[in-house]
């Protein structure tokens, strides 16, 4: 659903497309989220919904790529630089204070609890700094309630990696097509190692966790920012545009609804970032599907990083307290959204606040 057959003219680095503010953007982590906490929720009352809901991962994945690597390109498009010390102090500031925040709540609990309940120690606790995915993949210990962390681990690697490697290959002498149809061959290298490697009997946790096995989504959201930036006119049908957008919203319900562990691991998680990227294309070009606007789904979207942290140890300690069910894991649902709104009023939007002072 990305165009993989670009123009082959010769594109300058500056674009005159400019992303802005997209609410619609918004909707889709709603969407994301809601997949996530769906599949989770269900998963605590031991009556699966949603089966490969975690998908909604996948979007997340696409939606990061495509947004960060287009406000670098628009930096350097502007002022042909590349600010990375302003970059990586805005996204300590929208990601640390309330993910720190809930470790120490978590921390408190536990105290007060036990930590072996919450799966707790000093070593575990050493996990949080961004390689959590490593630490699931190979399993030396449990993580319990911050095994959630391990797609936080996988973004916050591609924050740390991708914007060094975007300034590198901004800074060489290669064509624009020459660098998009680089990021897409990586996207499709790690689709393809993930596949080997489920062929080969590789362990599970280790493909699903993995950074190299899991970077595709991410690398085909960078893919897209660059087209659309790049070489507009690649994705300039409106009609396709609709088309592709649709069949990404029916392929995604699809593949968490009925999807297959073989299908999925062959293809799904490539299928699912490609229609991310369809759905991206169609909220940015086109005017977005209603229910992505709706304040409802901007609300949530809005909320979507501090539901992600907090759903997690809201489900696993309403458990512990009140045991399995719908009634336990619904209050945890409700707990997660009134701590999460908790969290974006008083912790992040002042952090976002000093955040806009580096943009």
């Amino acid at each position: 659903m990305i165009a993989l057959v670009l123009p082959l003219t010769t594109v300058s680095r500056t674009s005159s497309f400019r992303l802005g503010q997209v609410p619609a953007l918004d909707g889709l982590r709603a969407v994301s989220i809601l997949a996530v906490l769906i599949h989770h929720w269900s998963l605590i009352a031991d009556s699966p919904l949603l089966p490969w809901g975690s998908l909604g991962v996948d979007i997340f994945f696409v939606v990061s790529g495509f947004l960060i690597t287009s406000l670098l390109v628009e930096e350097y498009s502007a002022t042909s630089t590349t600010s990375l010390k302003r970059f990586y102090v805005r996204r300590a500031l929208r990601l640390l204070p309330a993910l720190f925040l809930a470790v120490l709540v978590v921390g408190a609990v536990a105290l007060i609890i036990g930590p072996t309940l919450l799966g707790l120690t000093p070593l575990r606790f050493a996990s949080l700094f961004y390689f959590t995915n490593w630490v699931r993949a190979y399993e030396p210990w449990p993580l319990w309630v911050f095994s959630h962390f391990w797609s936080l681990a996988i973004e916050e690697q591609f924050y740390v990696a991708w914007p060094l490697a975007l300034v590198a290959l901004l800074r060489s002498r290669l064509r624009p097509r020459s660098i998009i149809y680089i990021v897409i061959g990586f996207a499709l290298f790690s689709a393809s190692l993930r596949s080997l490697m489920y062929a080969s009997g590789v362990p599970i946790n280790r493909i699903f966790h993995g950074s190299d096995t899991r970077a595709d989504g991410l690398l085909f959201g960078c893919a897209l920012s660059l087209v659309l930036h790049w070489i507009p006119e690649a994705l300039h049908n409106e009609r396709a545009i609709r088309k592709a957008g649709q069949a990404g919203v029916i392929l995604l319900v699809a593949m968490m609804q009925i999807g297959t562990e073989e299908f999925i691991y062959y293809a799904g998680f490539t299928l699912a970032a490609l229609s991310a990227a369809a759905i991206i294309v169609r909220v940015v070009q086109l005017q977005p599907p209603r229910f992505l606007t709706h304040p409802a789904a901007l609300w949530i979207g809005r909320r979507s990083y501090g539901l992600y942290i907090w759903h997690w140890p809201a489900f696993y300690m309403t458990r512990l307290a009140l045991g399995k069910g719908w009634l336990t894991v619904t209050i945890g649902m409700i707990l997660s959204f009134v701590v999460a709104g908790l969290s974006y009023r008083l912790i992040e939007l002042p952090f976002l606040r000093r955040k806009a002072r580096y943009s």
